[in-house]
């Protein structure tokens, strides 16, 4: 079973050069938008320098690792998994980045694409695309981020208490999942959606609980995310989903 996986990884995990390109535009963009204050709060060069180098490996390790994670998570499902490039979502974030002087921020420049690989589904219900497999394999992008944050936030406390880097790696790490997740195409959380609205209320109240809860009240706690998302879970159900299947 795992020589299995090892050879679909070697097989299928590589990046085309269409999407070697497109991770690289996106990831300059989200880079300049991390780096820049238009205001103009950075005076030297050097400072630009630095601010411009720490945003690029901060914005590269988060598109990778959450690609990385539906990849490899596809993969595991027989899927073969691709990005593409969201001009859309680029173009919006450089809109809201100059409208508000650098302030607002829009991380969201990808979606995301699969395929089944019909060799590899041997033993599986269906080969029909299944989209609890498909959301699943979604939602692996966001959590990739998430355990990143979490991991740089843990350093950070443990041995770093303080250190700027660190900070804006759990920042940017758990902000962009949060925009990944919004029900817009080409967006992760608009596929999540079609398959559940309930799934979707359940993990998006869940992620935005903990965006919230870290990033306002210095709370770091996974459960009171999920009790979130349970609550949001009772809240849709009850507000709308119950009276929806009842008719």
């Amino acid at each position: 079973m795992l020589e299995n996986y090892i050879d679909k990884v070697k097989r299928y995990y590589q990046y085309t050069k269409e999407e070697k390109k497109a991770f690289w535009i996106g990831t300059i963009g989200l880079t300049f938008i991390l780096a820049f204050d238009i205001s103009g709060q950075r005076s030297t060069l050097p400072e630009i320098l630095k601010d411009l180098i720490i945003a690029l490996i901060i914005t590269t390790t988060a598109l990778y690792a959450h690609h990385a994670g539906q990849r490899l998570w596809g993969l595991r499902n027989g899927m073969k998994v691709r990005q593409e490039l969201w001009w859309t979502g680029i173009v919006i974030a450089l809109i809201i980045w100059v409208l508000s002087n650098g302030k607002a921020k829009f991380f969201a420049v990808s979606g995301t694409l699969y395929e089944y690989l019909k060799t590899h589904r041997l033993g599986y219900f269906r080969y029909q695309p299944m989209f609890s497999e498909m959301a699943v394999m979604l939602i692996m992008g966001p959590l990739s981020n998430l355990l990143i944050g979490g991991l740089a936030k843990t350093i950070e406390v443990a041995f770093f208490p303080g250190n700027n880097i660190l900070i804006d790696i759990f920042r940017f790490n758990t902000i962009f999942a949060l925009y990944n997740m919004l029900p817009i195409p080409p967006l992760d959380g608009s596929k999540v959606f079609f398959w559940s609205r309930l799934g979707y209320s359940f993990i998006m109240g869940s992620l935005l609980g903990y965006v919230l809860l870290s990033q306002f009240f210095g709370i770091d706690s996974y459960l009171l995310s999920l009790v979130i998302g349970v609550v949001c879970w009772l809240t849709f159900y009850f507000g709308f989903e119950k009276e929806y299947r009842s008719q």
